[in-house]
């Protein structure tokens, strides 16, 4: 009888300190992704702070962090950011409603499909167009 509440315990506790750890790790990588997203951004010649930060989540099914940015000089194209931190890189697409920009009449005023590879310091490595 005296075993089951430390075997409780026990179990809790790891699970605690799994999720903590998890938690932190995930904290982490939002960090990285918006650090690697606003030098993408940068190198567009676009200013964040003159934007609307639509979406800014995890998406499993592209295993990356995703930003989707409308900026107030281009409200019309939505921006989408991704970020991979397996291959460390972000790669650039934009909208307008819910069709891809290269399939209307739109001219994007920022560079529209590029993906862009970071080195271990964090600096833009290479920029590969679309």
């Amino acid at each position: 009888m005296r075993k089951f509440p430390k075997i409780l315990l026990k179990v809790v506790s790891t699970i605690l300190i799994c999720f903590v750890v998890l938690k932190l790790n995930s904290f982490h990588d939002k960090k990285l992704a918006d650090d690697r997203i606003g030098k993408v951004i940068e190198l567009q010649g676009a200013n964040l702070e003159e934007a609307r930060i639509e979406r800014d989540f995890y998406d499993y099914f592209e295993s990356g962090y995703v930003k989707d940015i409308y900026f107030n000089d281009d409200p019309d194209i939505e921006y989408r950011y991704v970020y991979e931190k397996s291959r460390d890189m972000v790669y650039v697409s934009a909208f307008v409603g819910n069709a891809s920009i290269d399939l209307t009449n739109k001219v994007a005023k920022y560079e529209e499909f590029m993906d862009v590879y970071f080195n271990s310091g964090g600096n833009i490595e290479r920029v590969e167009k679309r």
